[in-house]
């Protein structure tokens, strides 16, 4: 058992894993290690390509063309997208970026926004062929569109780009490209899908849409006049979420970074459960100035520390040298069973470990313990953590005995298992800075292009309270997040600016040309809402599909984003009317 570093692929060790089990049957084989977890790692980033991208293609073409009701039209978001997407893989490999699990998601993502631009327009597009002629319609739809979608596309962008804050290295590759991935769909959004719309005929104008201008206005309308029950329950729902975030734990585990789909969870976990844990932390000590590791105060200290850590609940055992050298020391005294200490002399410790390291096979030495110059060695605990937080807090724990009990001998933990259990508490302290940053940047753009300050400031409201309670549902629910759940927030921003972007843009443009608010909020729901909604779908579908992902960073990154994308629908078309209506009474 075990994990062997020749292996090509994954395949490969299932392959001889299936000739050992020929070879010698009735025995149980199994493979695990961190190497066959690496090798795990680009059997998900293949499998999601394969699968989740091509699958989210078509629920978004489907989605598509449900909603426009347009063959011309879907065919070219069809077109739009689908080069979208073959050029974000391309991006990937002109920046020498592999896709891995952390990456392979990236065309996806763009794919979801990229529609989103498309269902815009088109549908802008079918309400200005009611008057006009296909030029007519794509040049009014173009108009009415340019700067919201060029806005919303520049938003998304940015908060993409605060994936760099992130300290993981597929997470950064993600943001950059779907970051260029959206920008370079952009250019096929106003290039590409107003060629094609000039060229409809005026027949789509006859066809009834599944969201009508009329029943959007009567929607709008009960927006109004139900404003204080939204100002009521946001805030309530908010408060909620503060329990619900306060809940929430850190819980990352490469050993567990895969669904029983993969045969390397379904050996992890069969091995954990009957021989021995499989997460480890590791303690390198030094020995004292001018001595070496067979000291014995300082085999001694260890000895103590180890005895310590095999105490502990998690720890199912533990790998030291003074094991060597009291089962040595017992040997070559007649098996005494008072022998079984550390010897008192460097000199005798040291010829005990010789006379061990002798007795082992040819090939064989003591270097994974000691280093060559016989002044390093080091102590592994092996365990049986349920969570994170078990690892963390023995981790923790060791060190302040270590501080307390064993005060000339000291070290820290380390190993990728602690390494693992810690990564998503530092890369949520880095992402809020991200955070931060991309909050700062899109409120300018966002102002800049408003041209209205008290505006500007009315769209962080939908933006920042969805995040929110999409955290404190997950809270509540589920309570653990990981590596792919600290990144939502800043991703998602500029996500959920889109619709709001759109709304507010629209709202102004009919509060410009002289209506009152709620005349000016019933032409917005009518030009606006039946998009906003559609591309909420879109979105909440497509990434509902990475969260099927086998990958659990994937999954609760998919997952996650859909439960804001739900909150940002809620807060666009029921809260910002609200926040709308209760600025324009005060102003």
């Amino acid at each position: 058992m075990g994990s062997r570093s020749r292996s090509c692929c994954p395949r490969t060790d299932l392959a001889k894993s299936a000739d050992w089990a020929a070879d010698y049957p009735g025995f149980d084989i199994r493979v695990t290690g961190p190497v066959f977890g690496g090798l795990t790692l680009s059997q998900a980033a293949k499998d999601d390509v394969v699968t989740l991208v091509p699958i989210a293609f078509v629920v978004a073409i489907a989605i598509l063309a449900f909603f426009l009701r347009s063959p011309r039209a879907v065919l070219a978001c069809t077109a739009v997208v689908g080069l979208g997407t073959v050029a974000t893989f391309g991006i990937a490999g002109w920046m020498g970026i592999e896709l891995t699990a952390g990456t392979a998601i990236s065309p996806l993502a763009v794919m979801v926004l990229t529609s989103a631009s498309c269902v815009h327009i088109v549908l802008a597009w079918t309400r200005a062929l009611e008057t006009g002629t296909a030029q007519e319609a794509t040049a009014q739809a173009l108009s009415l569109n340019l700067a919201p979608v060029t806005v919303a596309t520049v938003t998304t962008s940015v908060g993409f780009l605060g994936l760099n804050f992130a300290d993981s290295p597929p997470l950064r590759d993600m943001g950059r490209v779907v970051s260029l991935g959206l920008l370079f769909a952009m250019g096929l959004v106003f290039v590409l899908l107003p060629f094609a719309l000039r060229r409809s005929g005026l027949a789509h104008a006859r066809r009834r849409l599944p969201l009508s201008r009329e029943g959007m206005e009567r929607f709008a309308r009960w927006v109004w006049r139900t404003q204080m029950l939204w100002l009521v329950l946001f805030p309530a729902g908010l408060a909620v979420s503060a329990f619900g975030i306060h809940r929430i734990g850190f819980d990352d585990n490469l050993l567990r970074y895969f669904s029983d789909h993969y045969e390397f969870r379904r050996d992890t976990d069969a091995i954990q459960d009957r021989l021995a844990g499989m997460d480890s932390l590791q303690f390198s000590f030094t020995a004292p100035e001018g001595a070496t590791v067979f000291d014995p105060d300082f085999l001694r200290d260890i000895d103590r520390f180890a005895a310590w850590l095999e105490t502990q609940e998690v720890v199912v055992s533990t790998l030291a040298i003074t094991d060597i050298v009291k089962r040595m020391n017992r040997s070559m005294s007649g098996d005494d069973p008072e022998a079984f200490r550390v010897a008192d002399t460097p000199e005798a410790n040291a010829q005990l470990m010789m006379f061990y390291e002798l007795s082992l096979p040819e090939g064989l030495d003591l270097n994974t313990q000691i280093d060559v110059d016989r002044t390093r060695t080091r102590v592994v605990a092996f365990l049986r953590a349920g969570h994170s937080d078990d690892i963390r807090d023995l981790a923790l724990a060791a060190e302040a005995w270590m501080a307390d009990n064993t005060p000339e001998t000291v070290a820290t933990a380390g190993g990728y298992s602690v390494a693992f259990s810690r990564i998503t508490e530092r890369n949520n302290r880095q992402m809020l800075l991200g955070l931060v940053l991309v909050l700062a940047l899109v409120s300018l753009i966002l102002m800049a292009t408003m041209r209205n300050f008290r505006f500007g400031l009315i769209s962080l409201v939908p933006n920042l309270v969805p995040a929110i309670l999409a955290f404190g549902f997950w809270g509540v629910t589920f309570r653990d997040v990981n590596l792919g759940s600290t990144v939502v927030t800043t991703m998602t921003f500029g996500i959920v600016v889109d619709d709001s972007v759109h709304f507010l843009m629209h709202y102004l443009r009919r509060r410009r040309e002289g209506l009152a608010p709620q005349a000016a909020l019933e032409r917005t729901f009518a030009s606006v809402g039946a998009a906003i909604l559609i591309t909420s779908i879109a979105l909440i579908a497509g990434f509902a599909i990475m969260a099927t992902s086998g990958f659990t960073i994937n999954q609760h990154m998919g997952a996650l984003t859909a439960i804001v994308i739900v909150f940002a629908l809620l807060a666009d078309l029921l809260l910002l009317p609200s926040v709308i209506r209760l600025f324009e009474r005060k102003s």
